[in-house]
């Protein structure tokens, strides 16, 4: 069984510690791609660059997201933050990525009844097909949700998570008491 995780998109967070002048710094962020300010409901920068989104508040927090990979996010983060920090006196903060949302598209279909009573030995899961296609499983790492032939990562905060459980699955998907079935 051949299949190959895509991450979709990767939401990080970072806090410089102190209060941004907004109005002080869009110009400056505008550099990264095209960069509007906000000031109505939450005040806040807007940067959207080629490959992601930046929010970023007068609180001090950072949200990133949209990339596809995590490399994309820490250096967008980090020359945004750097930018910030010239400007504000702020400390350098830690990067946390908070949420990856990735799937994997499998080669053969999967027998979701028999899986789901497979997975229930481990793990909290649900499956009612008459309301939702999907066999939901919660881990305390993420949520997995598993289709015919598509399965979905959600709010797994390291690849590495996401890759173990792949492999689990999988694990359980050949079994002998699984694969007589496909």
């Amino acid at each position: 069984m051949s299949s190959r995780i895509i991450i979709k998109n990767i939401l990080a967070t970072a806090d410089v510690g102190a209060e941004i002048d907004l109005v002080k710094i869009v110009d400056k962020l505008s550099i990264y791609g095209r960069a509007r300010i906000r000031m109505r409901h939450i005040p806040s920068i807007i940067v959207k660059t080629e490959k992601s989104s930046v929010a970023v508040f007068r609180t001090g927090k950072i949200i990133i997201s949209g990339a596809s990979d995590i490399e994309t996010i820490l250096s967008t983060a980090k020359k945004i933050i750097s930018d910030i920090c010239r400007e504000t006196q702020c400390q350098k903060p830690r990067i946390y990525i908070e949420n990856i949302l990735a799937f994997e598209e499998l080669d053969t279909e999967i027998n979701r009844e028999e899986l789901y009573k497979e997975i229930r030995k481990t793990w909290r899961a649900l499956y009612d097909p008459t309301q939702s296609p999907f066999i939901i499983v919660k881990t305390e790492k993420g949520t997995v949700l598993i289709g015919r032939r598509k399965i979905g990562y959600i709010g797994f905060r390291d690849i590495r998570d996401i890759e173990e459980m792949s492999k689990w699955i999988k694990t359980i998907i050949l079994s002998p008491e699984l694969s007589q079935d496909l």
